[in-house]
């Protein structure tokens, strides 16, 4: 077995949020690769009778397909003794097809014979494990890295169903609750993607903004529509602070925080709810990077929000420096130190860039753009809008629309 095939499957799994332990040789204390709940709601004598079911599959060439009395589904594969340096066994799960509802949850509890008291956290637990998960898919997966690991032999299936526990002894559950540790773990990833946005780090925004879909909230609302509508406008009140927090003046958070809220209420399916997720991240993490003053002096935070909420007026380098006090030659020296560009080159770009704008969101003609962004003579506008962009305005508009500068 190559090291490069078990980072690949690590990879696959991790895309869906799956988790994937690969046990070693002594199976006494292998990870909570069921999230602890056993542990919890029965304690460790239910642990360990589990484990003792994983160990009866231990047959090579065998893909198991176990699904436990919680209407999880696992794939657990015997690790082939030339390559037992990796481990005995690799398990991916939990994961399912489908959310569990209310009434399926409580018959399980039912079966099983969970305690009233654990009903927040069984509920959790059904919410945190992956319940988009195309089943055959991921069994075909299972398949094949089954017969990577034992290099073209013939290998077959087993659906294993697994029994009840067999005791109710809660004396050795785990102190802290389950729903407890998984609103815990969300928090983290929270705040984790909110410190990348103030930061505007996309990369790191979106890793975490995947990593928050393995905690699926309970449902509030009946309906589910709703529901995502809800997570939205809280995730867009919270890039909203952070953005803030980055050193984005707040009427340009505003501006933003407005289109999303708008947006909103128009999603009506999980794959818009999802994209336009992905979208308000990505546009607050663009926000930062654009227009986080962060940093600067008091003076040049002043003059930069001055000349982006004025663009239309008269934004010459002496006019600033009479209107905020200061010598025109230090605000020059100090503006070029501290944001990398003379006054009158940031000016410019900040003008193209709400021309480009106002021509992706409006009908106006050449003419009444180049006016409301500040340039009289239509000529220069256009050469400005080339020198900035590499194409003339009539150009950029003929363009695909995901083009940005």
């Amino acid at each position: 077995m190559q090291i490069d095939f078990m980072e690949m499957l690590q990879k696959m799994v991790r895309c869906a949020n799956i988790g994937l332990t690969v046990v070693g040789e002594t199976i006494s204390e292998p990870a909570d690769f069921d999230m602890g709940i056993r542990r919890m709601v029965f304690g460790r004598e239910e642990v360990d009778r589990w484990r003792k079911e994983i160990c009866c599959l231990c047959q090579e060439g065998v893909v198991y397909f176990v699904t436990d009395y919680f209407e999880m589904e696992y794939c657990q594969i015997r690790i082939p003794e030339k390559e037992r340096g990796y481990g005995e066994y690799l398990i991916l799960g939990p994961y399912r097809d489908g959310r569990l509802d209310e009434s399926k949850v409580r018959t399980l509890m039912t079966q099983a014979g969970v305690p009233e008291e654990y009903a927040a956290d069984i509920r959790e637990y059904s919410n945190a494990v992956p319940s988009d998960v195309n089943i055959s898919v991921l069994r075909e997966l299972c398949m094949m890295a089954a017969g990577f690991l034992y290099s073209g032999r013939t290998v077959r299936t087993e659906y294993v169903r697994q029994m009840m526990p067999d005791r109710r002894d809660l004396q050795d559950a785990q102190e802290n609750a389950l729903s407890h540790k998984f609103i815990e773990q969300r928090y983290g990833v929270e705040a984790k993607l909110l410190e990348a946005v103030q930061k505007g780090n996309t990369e790191e925004a979106l890793r975490q903004l995947n990593l928050i879909g393995k905690y699926q909230l309970a449902p509030r609302y009946k309906d589910p529509i709703r529901d995502m509508r809800n997570v939205l406008i809280s995730c867009n009140t919270l890039c909203r602070k952070a953005a803030e927090s980055g050193g984005v003046h707040p009427v340009y958070v505003d501006d933003l925080s407005r289109r999303f809220a708008v947006s909103t209420e128009t999603v009506s399916s999980g794959r818009e709810w999802m994209k336009l997720m992905t979208e308000m991240v990505k546009s607050y993490c663009l926000l930062v990077r654009n227009y986080s003053l962060l940093g600067h002096s008091p003076v040049v935070q002043r003059v930069v929000s001055h000349i982006n909420r004025n663009l239309s007026e008269d934004l010459s380098l002496k006019w600033l420096a009479a209107k905020y006090t200061v010598n025109a030659s230090y605000l020059s020296t100090l503006f070029r130190k501290e944001m990398g560009m003379t006054l009158t080159d940031y000016v410019s770009r900040q003008r193209i860039r709400y021309a480009i704008l106002l021509l992706d969101s409006t009908d106006l003609q050449v003419q009444q753009i180049a006016t409301e962004c500040g340039i009289c003579d239509v000529n220069y506008f256009r050469k400005l809008f080339k020198k900035i962009t590499g194409k003339t305005p009539a150009e950029y508009a003929r363009q695909p629309r995901w083009v940005s500068y």
